[in-house]
Parts: C-alpha cells; structure tokens; sequence
C-alpha cells in the first residue's frame, strides 16, 4: 500500500517545504526511503553544469547592461535636443558654452560645405537684401530641405556625440570596443541616409526651378534695394504679378538660347520664387538690354521685350520713390 506521507515527501525532497515531521518519517518509511533515493539520483542525471561568467556575476552584469542602456538612451536624447539648438552657439558669448553647445552645427557645416558647394551667384551678390537672407541657408533653392539639413542632420548628429559619451561612461566589461564600432555604425548609415535624402530633394527642388514650375513670386532688384512681387499680393502688388508673368510667358513656355553671348557687364539679379509656400527659391542673372536670363546652373533663355521693359519700368519707378 502507498505510503500516505508521500505527497508530503515530494514537496520536501523538491525544496518546497521544511518539515522535521518528514525527516523523521524518512528514517524508518522504506517506501519514502526508495522515492527519495529515486528522485535524487535523477536529479543527478538532468543536473545542467553551472554557468559561469567570465567577467564576475551574471546578475550584476545585467543590471549594468541595463543601467547602461537606459543612460545611452538618456543622453542619445539630449544629444537630439541640444543638437538642434545647436545654431544658437551664434549668439552665445560664453566660450566654453558656445563650443559645447556648437559642435554638432559645425560637424554638420563642415560636411555639407564639403560635399556641396553654393553657386556663385547666391555668394557674389550680399549686397542685396533677399540674398543676403539665404547665404547662410544650407540649400538655398529649397527651403525645406536647407531647413531639415540645417536643423534635423545637426540633430542626428548631437544624438550620435552625445550617445557615445553615455556609451563610454558605461561598464567597460559590457559596453566594449566591439559593440561601440555597432553602435557607431548605426549612426553613420542614419546620418549618411540623412544627408543623401537632402541632396536628392535638393537636386529635385533644382530641376523643378530650371522649369520655371509653380512660379509665385519675383524680386526685382535695382540700384538702391530691391522689392519682391508674388501672387498671393492684394492690390497692385498681385496685378503686377500677373502683368509679369504673363509677359515672363508671353512666347509661350520660354526657350533655353544656346547661341548667346553674355554680356556680364549689363546683367543684373532677378530672383524667383516657387511654390504656394514660397518653399522653393531661385536666384537668376537677367540682361534687360540683350533680353536674356541665365539661371543659377547656367541655362540661358530668351526674354520677351514686354517682360524687360516692365522690369525696367518698375525698377524706374521704385528708385524715384526712394530719392524722394
């Protein structure tokens, strides 16, 4: 017959009970005596060897893996943070300050200045007012796009810095060399993603102006500033828009000249903008004389009479009201 003590026993030799009873019981039970020594030498034979770590207790490793993670995190996003106000270093006067808070905007600058360069016409004119608001722009002729290099790629890259010192503060046995070059890697793909993103959009922005697409907006230039007409005006404003448009197209859709000879020293900057949002941008030479316009990327078209001689008008008129 089965001993009646025998649940009870289990429960004991499993660990799940301290009962002096059961001891007791074991010591004259032969059928508790045999399941003891059953289940015992059992044990033995599934018993898995014990784990070690090489580099001190697993346990404590984990805790600092996961405290470590977490500071990664932290600073990974304070490095975002202050990398997008990263611009402000222009108006720190503290030295120190403005180098901390500076480096990923110079990081940044330092790349794209690198890899693009600005066409002559957006650096040859600061003397004229529109201009000089996009010389600093990363890609003068979209908007969007200088803003998201400007601001978004100095984000990624503060994050990138400011990780890595949460990486490097963190215990050297888990957060080694190898698993730095990872993470490091990461960074790089997403920023080198991020940085081909805005020049693919830019070279996109750029065709889209050589088509003179979507045009809302002209700033005409004359001796003493420069006034900007668009679209969405009331009033005069937006009549003369219309007027300068339609001579702008008064040939039709306006056609590259490939036979022109410049004549630098009469041309001048008109500039045009595009889009419902004035997102896209273009600065252009303009001969009224000779009647022709040169783009920023070189491309040459013929201008209608009707198109120079509303400019020159305006440009007459604007220069006697400042004289008055």
């Amino acid at each position: 017959m089965k001993c009646e003590m025998r649940e009870r026993v289990l429960e004991y030799l499993k660990g799940g009970s301290n009962d002096s009873e059961i001891e007791k019981h074991l010591e004259h039970c032969e059928q508790c005596q045999a399941l003891m020594e059953g289940y015992l030498t059992k044990e033995a034979e599934i018993k898995l060897p014990e784990a070690k770590c090489i580099n001190g207790n697993l346990k404590e490793q984990v805790e600092h893996y996961d405290k470590g993670t977490k500071r990664i995190i932290v600073f990974t996003i304070v490095g975002l943070i202050m990398g997008w106000f990263s611009y402000k270093y222009y108006t720190t006067d503290l030295l120190p300050l403005k180098i901390i808070i500076g480096i990923p905007y110079k990081i940044n600058e330092m790349i794209h200045q690198t890899l693009h360069h600005h066409n002559s016409i957006y650096m040859a004119n600061a003397n004229v007012a529109s201009i000089t608001k996009v010389l600093d722009e990363f890609f003068p002729q979209a908007y969007f796009v200088s803003f998201i290099a400007e601001f978004g790629i100095a984000s990624l890259i503060g994050g990138a810095i400011y990780g890595s010192i949460g990486f490097f503060t963190g215990d050297k046995r888990i957060f080694t060399l190898t698993r730095y070059l990872k993470f490091t890697a990461v960074w790089v793909c997403i920023i080198s993603l991020a940085f081909a993103g805005t020049f693919i959009a830019n070279k996109i922005a750029v065709d889209k102006n050589q088509t003179f697409e979507d045009l809302s907006g002209f700033y005409i230039n004359y001796e003493s500033g420069g006034t900007g007409v668009y679209k969405d005006d009331t009033g005069e404003g937006g009549k003369f828009f219309d007027s300068l448009k339609k001579a702008f197209y008064k040939d039709g859709k306006i056609a590259k000249e490939e036979n022109v000879k410049r004549d630098m020293d009469d041309e001048e900057v008109i500039e045009f903008i595009f889009g419902s949002y004035g997102q896209r941008y273009m600065a252009s030479f303009i001969n009224l004389k000779e009647k022709y316009l040169v783009t920023d990327v070189g491309n040459i078209y013929k201008m209608s009479d009707e198109f120079c001689q509303l400019v020159l008008k305006y440009q007459e008129e604007q220069e006697e009201e400042e004289n008055e």
